[in-house]
């Protein structure tokens, strides 16, 4: 847990992050979720070109760490974790 800038402990089983979707090339998607899973077939967040959309998600955790974002269309991607959930 300490050498992670979160502080999310090793043992966390999910995060929850607030997202913010900004400055969109077009109206699109966002998929948020673990790093080390397959890209889900549903997105976390739709989104208008030039706009902001902001999201609380909660996903499961990896042993790693990682989280992967992806979109639809070029946007830029601001995200803070805001909780965890323990075992």
């Amino acid at each position: 847990g300490t050498d992670n800038p979160a502080m999310v402990p090793d043992n966390a089983v999910g995060v929850v992050q607030n997202v913010v979707v900004s400055q969109a090339g077009g109206a699109g998607s966002m998929t948020t979720y673990n790093g080390a899973g397959p890209l889900p077939p549903v997105s976390n967040s739709v989104f208008t070109a030039g706009g902001q959309t902001r999201g609380v998600l909660a996903f499961t955790a990896t042993t790693t760490g990682s989280v992967s974002y992806r979109t639809t269309m070029a946007a830029d991607i601001i995200a803070d974790v805001v909780g965890y959930f323990s075992p």
